[in-house]
């Protein structure tokens, strides 16, 4: 009905089982192999009375989980995960977790381990969330907290993720269209100064995000060889290499002056996207195109 095992290169003992036709793992977080047997009984019981009456009574699972998890901090975990993806995500998703876990703190004061984090707390937040965000960001909270979330399980620190039974929010695609030639006047006739500069990479080297062109540093742009070469903030950080237009690199010559190859070419922008996305958007309205 379930089995322990050692995944590789790890020390801990791990559970796996089958529910509902589903293959689960679960870590035990125990490296002593008698520790792990108790966790292992507690789960064959839970498969047991599951097998027989199609559902587990709360008053077992309740007492089972008292013994089986390993008590963990709300902070530490979601700290913890963090560690586990690239520093561009890291950014993104710390803001997320400062977010929520501020709002935790704020509604519930009490709560500071994550197995005291209810369902009924992660709706709330998802539906204020909701009533004030876009359907792509209230869907980027909850898949982010869910995978935190899942973590906890796979870590032996709680034995259910409380976000199941939360849905996303259908996403209704962007109208995106080309700008006009006559817009693109307007619009660089009322740019200047680093929005300019923005603005001309963003039409020129359309195959790289915001991020990626706010975060370029004189190394990145090579006049000589007429390229400009970076790594994806996404995809891993993969290498991209793009040819620089010649009205591109008329612009970047004229800001070029003495730079040292590892200052950024937008020091105000800089690791600060939103200042990027504001500076672009009051340039638009400058433009009359919003």
């Amino acid at each position: 009905m379930a089995s322990l095992y050692k995944q590789k290169g790890s020390d801990k003992w791990w559970i796996r089982y089958t529910k509902d036709g589903k293959q689960v793992r679960k870590s035990t977080g125990e490296t002593d192999r008698g520790a792990a047997m108790i966790q292992l009984r507690e789960v064959e019981l839970l498969l047991g009375q599951h097998h027989e009456n199609g559902t587990v009574s709360k008053k077992l699972v309740e007492a089972i989980q008292a013994e089986a998890v390993r008590p963990a901090s709300l902070t530490a975990v979601f700290e913890d995960r963090l560690k586990r993806v690239s520093p561009n995500t890291q950014r993104i998703n710390r803001a997320k977790m400062n977010r929520f876990l501020g709002w935790l703190k704020d509604h519930y004061p009490e709560v500071s381990m994550v197995g005291e984090v209810t369902r009924a707390m992660l709706r709330e937040f998802t539906s204020e969330l909701a009533e004030i965000q876009s359907a792509r960001t209230h869907n980027g909270y909850l898949r982010y907290i869910r995978t935190v979330f899942n973590s906890a399980v796979k870590d032996g620190y709680i034995l259910d993720n409380p976000t199941g039974g939360i849905d996303f929010i259908p996403e209704q695609p962007s109208p995106r269209r080309p700008y006009t030639e006559e817009e693109l006047t307007r619009l660089f006739t009322a740019v200047d100064g680093n929005t300019r500069l923005l603005a001309t990479i963003g039409l020129y080297a359309g195959a790289m995000r915001l991020g990626d062109i706010i975060n370029l540093r004189w190394r990145n742009i090579d006049l000589k060889a007429g390229v400009i070469r970076w790594r994806m903030s996404k995809r891993r950080g993969k290498h991209m290499e793009i040819a620089i237009h010649p009205r591109l690199k008329a612009e970047l010559e004229t800001r070029k002056n003495g730079q040292k190859p590892e200052e950024p070419i937008f020091p105000w922008f800089f690791d600060h996207r939103y200042r990027a996305s504001e500076a672009f958007r009051k340039a638009l309205v400058k433009a009359k195109l919003i």
